[in-house]
């Protein structure tokens, strides 16, 4: 958990302005996609 927060505070850190939302859309893109897969490895399908 400490990973995923560092990282996302090292992400912020590196963006300015209006790239800053599109890196953090972004990473939510890739959270959901983790999730979902995570998920469904545990339901089996």
């Amino acid at each position: 958990m400490l990973g995923v927060v560092a990282a996302h505070e090292r992400a912020v850190g590196m963006f300015t302005g209006q790239d800053k939302s599109r890196g953090e859309y972004a990473l939510l893109g890739v959270m959901v996609t983790y999730t979902v897969g995570g998920i469904a490895l545990l339901v089996g399908t």
